[in-house]
């Protein structure tokens, strides 16, 4: 990610005056460590995950307002907003096997 690779950037250029603490606290007096640097890389991930969920359900809401007839149905979209449709290679990756392994395609066992 482009985002990761600029605070690496930050941490080398601003070395001794940026500081992180995971615990909330101010601490000025010594640089970010690689511990630092994970925590806020995936603080980062999780804000971007998370805003990107919140847009995608938002998105929803806005077309499900007005289409939808009944808030039973604005409800099942909004609750299915994670959701991708299927594709055409979804379809190719079918199980070959059926449903129950014992029985035979033949009716020799008879």
């Amino acid at each position: 990610m482009q985002i990761l690779s600029d605070l690496r950037l930050l941490h080398l250029v601003e070395r001794n005056r940026f500081r992180f603490c995971p615990t909330n606290k101010v601490s000025m007096n010594k640089p970010l460590n690689e511990d630092d640097f994970a925590a806020m890389e995936q603080q980062l991930r999780n804000s971007v995950e998370e805003d990107r969920r919140y847009w995608q359900v938002n998105d929803v809401k806005c077309d499900a307002i007005h289409t939808a007839k009944t808030y039973e149905e604005f409800a099942d979209r909004v609750a299915a907003a994670h959701l991708r449709p299927l594709e055409k290679s979804d379809y190719k990756k079918k199980s070959t096997r059926g449903w129950n392994q014992y029985a035979s395609k033949d009716k020799n066992d008879e």
